[in-house]
């Protein structure tokens, strides 16, 4: 006999930025995505920020991020909507910061 059906309580998802997280304990998981998969492993790619970095420190952008001292809340605390709006703003930067240089 078998148990079947049992579930982690926390997504493969989670438990790769957590692992990050825990590898690099000067970084803030910013966020991560699906990049694939086999019969065996899933992979993620998180996405990791310095927060001590000069140019981190000095961007708007990350103010959020900065001077808070309550890290760990914050890595449970899933802020997707505003992760993924800052990851768009990041992207959309490089594309332009791209394009000016091709040019």
């Amino acid at each position: 006999m078998g148990v079947y059906g049992i579930t982690t309580s926390k997504s493969l998802q989670l438990i790769a930025e957590e692992r990050a997280a825990k590898k690099h304990p000067n970084m803030e998981v910013l966020g991560s995505y699906w990049v694939g998969e086999d019969g065996t492993y899933v992979w993620f790619e998180v996405i990791l920020v310095d927060p001590s970095h000069p140019a981190i420190r000095s961007d708007p952008d990350f103010a959020w991020l900065v001077g808070k001292e309550d890290r760990e809340e914050r890595r449970r605390r899933r802020l997707r909507e505003r992760q993924r709006r800052l990851i768009e703003r990041l992207r959309k930067r490089a594309e332009q910061s791209q394009k000016s240089q091709s040019q």
